[in-house]
């Protein structure tokens, strides 16, 4: 994947957004236990009514924690059912003993307590499961207050005030989203304009290294030709060496590196015939200092003959082959894990 794809998968999860630290997570239920501990607590006299409460806050109590410590990205259907059962099971055991007319100002606590985890559900992107818990308890109170000798409506009426918490935290994580799908966007194309700034200047040092280069090679030359009234064999030969390195560094760009600099232009003052091809592209092997070191190598110990060293595509299972053809022909290969093989 070239840079400019891989920067426009990086985003923001919508997750970590909504992820507290495990400490706070830890406190907030901490606190939500111990509030509604209060709440259920402050009117109860009675050892049956202090037993159900128990056990409605006990219920509600391990949902809060099962859900505050998941992580957002981990709530699969089973933990999501079992946290529901918790909730129903805490509205049903209350229904045993409160009535849905209770005047005191915390009868209904559980109610609450279960609409705060359901808010939990929709910050953290759940909306269906949020508003599926809901119904299951408008439900349930209903049933509770026909049970009762009311209505479906008046039992309605008891959860109605909830749904406006519940529809403020759809909103916020609506909202939550598409911040975030604008932040993944602009991160995006931040993203891409660095990439692509950082390729275009790392194209402009490589074509000004290039050009310095050939201008410390073919300079000394230059001068020396425009001083010289004649072109004597010793600066002819001269010329031939600098048009050669000249054409390596336009064929062979990946080997126009210092050693196989130097060591080409010795071989050729030798007789020897050198030529030093890159089929590469944009993609030189990794291994591109043990190919200039065996092409080097080989250019150092000839005295006569011709080498041809060729860089090769990406795609193939060799990096590089030097072909000598001296004395005796031989064909080197240079592995993608730099070693030197011959053919």
């Amino acid at each position: 994947m070239d840079p400019v794809s891989q920067a426009a998968t990086v985003g923001i999860p919508l997750e970590g957004m909504a992820r507290l630290p495990r400490r706070l997570a830890l406190f907030i239920v901490v606190l939500f236990v111990a509030v509604h501990a209060l709440l259920a607590f402050a009117g109860n006299d009675s050892g049956l009514n202090v037993l159900l409460t128990a056990i409605s806050l006990a219920s509600v109590s391990a949902a809060a924690v099962w859900l505050g410590l998941s992580r957002p990205n981990r709530l699969p259907m089973p933990r999501t059912v079992g946290i529901f059962a918790l909730c129903a099971v805490a509205a049903i055991v209350t229904s045993l003993h409160v009535s849905p007319l209770a005047r005191e100002p915390f009868a209904h606590w559980h109610l609450g307590a279960i609409t705060f985890v359901l808010v939990v559900f929709a910050v953290r992107g759940r909306l269906a499961a949020a508003w599926l818990g809901y119904l299951v308890l408008v439900a349930i109170v209903a049933a509770w207050a026909i049970s009762s000798g009311l209505t479906a409506g008046d039992g309605v009426g008891l959860v109605l005030r909830h749904a406006a918490t519940l529809l403020a935290a759809t909103l916020f994580a609506v909202g939550l989203k598409r911040s975030h799908e604008a932040l993944t966007v602009l991160h995006r194309e931040r993203t891409q304009r660095a990439v692509v700034d950082a390729t275009a200047v790392a194209a402009i040092e490589e074509r000004e290294a290039h050009l310095a280069r050939v201008n410390g090679l073919a300079r000394p030359t230059l001068d020396l030709l425009a001083r010289s009234a004649e072109l004597d064999d010793e600066l002819r030969a001269e010329c031939l060496l600098v048009e050669a390195t000249l054409r390596d560094a336009m064929r062979g760009r990946a080997l126009f590196l210092g050693p196989v600099i130097r060591a080409a232009r010795a071989a050729r003052i030798r007789g020897v015939e050198v030529t030093l091809l890159d089929d590469s592209g944009d993609q030189p092997p990794g291994e591109l200092a043990a190919v200039a070191a065996a092409v080097a190598g080989e250019l150092s110990v000839l005295n006569s003959g011709r080498l041809t060293a060729r860089v090769l595509p990406a795609d193939r299972p060799v990096i590089a082959t030097i072909v000598v053809e001296a004395t005796e022909h031989r064909i080197l290969m240079v592995t993608p894990a730099g070693d030197v093989v011959e053919g």
